[in-house]
């Protein structure tokens, strides 16, 4: 609805400022736009870590909300532009090895905040997923298996929803030695360019 009044725009995820992950601490602004369209605090957090929806999170600071999905939107700190998706529409990627095209039923821009002590890709078990506190005390990947994230729900540019096993996720933090915790997203990108990432 927000895209249908916004000329396919999606909600930007920034006002006036910069923020460290693409996650959480949303200005009020951003989520009140959300909330006029039918957004319900509840459903801005993943039903398998219930838990995380709580006041401490929801009035994060005076003028932050920490949120349990990532969002893939323009202004969204720390994601790869190449997943970033400003429009309801396909979008050309360019890189070294040519032109790909993401289509709607491939493109990501909002999915599970899947957060870890680490980013080791190759042996993901390496990673702590069960204990990343940061700012709040508890705080853990949604559809955990054990003590190994299983993957997450991503919402697609054509509307619907899919899972996503975790071995399809990628660490999507852009940024330097600060991080402390990773972001692991879905990869938005159509089949040939996986196969030529992989």
């Amino acid at each position: 609805m927000y895209a249908g009044d916004h000329e396919n725009f999606l909600p930007p995820m920034w006002y006036n400022h910069s923020y460290n992950w693409p996650w959480g601490h949303y200005r009020r602004p951003v989520v009140s736009n959300l909330l006029i369209y039918g957004f319900l605090r509840d459903i801005l957090y993943c039903p398998s870590f219930a838990k995380q929806d709580t006041d401490t999170l929801w009035n994060f600071t005076q003028g932050f909300k920490a949120l349990g999905y990532a969002f893939a939107t323009k202004g969204s700190p720390r994601v790869a532009a190449t997943n970033v998706f400003e429009k309801l529409q396909q979008k050309v990627v360019h890189n070294q090895d040519g032109s790909y095209t993401i289509g709607v039923s491939e493109g990501i821009f909002v999915a599970n905040a899947t957060l870890s002590r680490g980013n080791n890709i190759k042996d993901r078990a390496r990673n702590n997923y069960p204990q990343v506190d940061g700012g709040w005390k508890g705080h853990k990947s949604p559809h955990l298996n054990g003590l190994i994230h299983a993957g997450g729900n991503a919402l697609y540019l054509d509307s619907h929803v899919d899972w996503n096993f975790f071995e399809k996720h990628v660490v999507q933090n852009q940024g330097g030695a600060d991080i402390l915790i990773a972001t692991f997203l879905p990869l938005a990108l159509n089949a040939t360019m996986e196969k030529r990432l992989a």
